[in-house]
């Protein structure tokens, strides 16, 4: 049986709402605060789970999408062999602006 590999990607837009909602709830502190709380505790729990787990688990940081070689590493953790990759990706704005 394959082993399950995990991959946490360090940037904006990484946090489950759930356990947000009960940082929330638990403690008194602003917003902004509360966040900032929980995405340090996020990733200090997804680095230790890396150091004990590093066949298994790695953090890479989203920057790593945009770029050959950060997707190759990704593929290659997870397992992808011979990948077809693609980076530099853009919105198509053309029909935007042409009102389409």
């Amino acid at each position: 049986m394959r082993k399950k590999k995990f991959v946490f990607g360090m940037g904006s837009g990484c946090y489950g709402t759930a356990s947000l909602a009960l940082l929330l709830n638990s403690q008194p502190m602003c917003l902004e605060d509360a966040i900032g709380q929980y995405y340090d505790d996020y990733y200090k729990k997804a680095r230790s789970y890396e150091l004990l787990y590093p066949d298994n688990v790695k953090i890479f940081d989203t920057s790593e999408l945009n770029i050959e070689n950060g997707v190759r590493s990704i593929l290659e953790f997870v397992g992808v062999e011979n990948p077809n990759i693609v980076v530099g990706i853009k919105k198509n704005v053309t029909a935007e602006i042409e009102g389409v």
